[in-house]
């Protein structure tokens, strides 16, 4: 149905205007790790520790507001298959 292309583009476009912006790594990351684009994802999840150490998929879970959520969940699965760490 394209939600994920429509995400790309819009974290694309977000990381254009604010490439500092943290959670829009975290949606790029994820989003194209959940498109299939693996080596893509892995690459921006190695971007995305470069600018937050702190992050893990753990954290992701109990900071995001969905973290708790099955979408939430959806995402900080991608994220560890992309690269992020567990913990």
């Amino acid at each position: 149905d394209g939600k994920y292309e429509r995400a790309l583009v819009h974290a694309q476009r977000s990381l254009k205007a604010n490439p500092r912006h943290i959670s829009t790594h975290s949606v790029f990351t994820g989003v194209l790790e959940l498109m299939g684009k693996h080596d893509e994802a892995k690459r921006a999840a190695r971007q995305l520790i470069r600018r937050n150490p702190s992050i893990s998929v753990s954290s992701y879970i109990e900071n995001h507001p969905a973290g708790h959520l099955p979408v939430g969940k959806l995402w900080a699965e991608a994220l560890g298959r992309a690269g992020v760490p567990k913990q």
